[in-house]
């Protein structure tokens, strides 16, 4: 399934050559855009999914995120 997503000329260059050259299997490209704090309805959106709840699965937060948004909190 393709999509169409809205990204600067630069931006679709360094993906295509990104793609070309990658040397691991791991198949996401936007889970990231989350730990980068994008809005998690806007990552979903432009991965297609149909709700924010299939985006949460590749956005689980690691134990170092959970402990450092504790000790942003706490600390």
């Amino acid at each position: 399934m393709s999509r169409r997503i809205p990204l600067p000329i630069d931006a679709r260059n360094a993906i295509h050559s990104y793609l070309n050259h990658r040397e691991d299997d791991y198949p996401a490209l936007l889970s990231r855009m989350v730990v980068s704090e994008v809005n998690i309805a806007t990552v979903a959106e432009l991965a297609g999914h149909r709700g924010i709840n299939i985006t949460r699965r590749y956005a689980k937060p690691s134990e170092i995120e959970l402990e450092q948004a504790v000790e942003k909190v706490f600390g």
